[in-house]
């Protein structure tokens, strides 16, 4: 499944992916919380950006949301120079729907 334009531009305005793809998906935090394991408040504070998951974490999160786990890196989250070289691909990476 890919993301709507308008929800990749969220993602590439900065906010957490995980955050763009919850509310696609139309889980609440709760939902997540259930189906994880991992507790509402690290949960926020993931989708605040103010910590950064663990390999576990972000495998559970994937397969909950039914996505691949690299979907859930923030956008820039590469040095400068691997941004640059995917800047263009990067709509496919993240699974964006074409630009409008």
């Amino acid at each position: 499944m890919r993301l709507p334009p308008d929800q990749c531009d969220r993602i590439f305005a900065g906010e957490a992916p995980l955050k763009v793809w919850r509310e696609f998906r139309q889980l609440a935090v709760s939902d997540v919380r259930r189906d994880t394991g991992i507790r509402v408040e690290r949960l926020e504070k993931l989708e605040r950006g103010l910590v950064k998951p663990t390999g576990a974490e972000i495998l559970k999160l994937a397969r909950v949301l039914d996505i691949a786990a690299h979907n859930l890196e923030p956008h820039g989250s590469h040095p400068p120079e691997v941004t640059t070289i995917l800047r263009q691909p990067i709509a496919s990476i993240v699974h964006c729907a074409a630009s409008r």
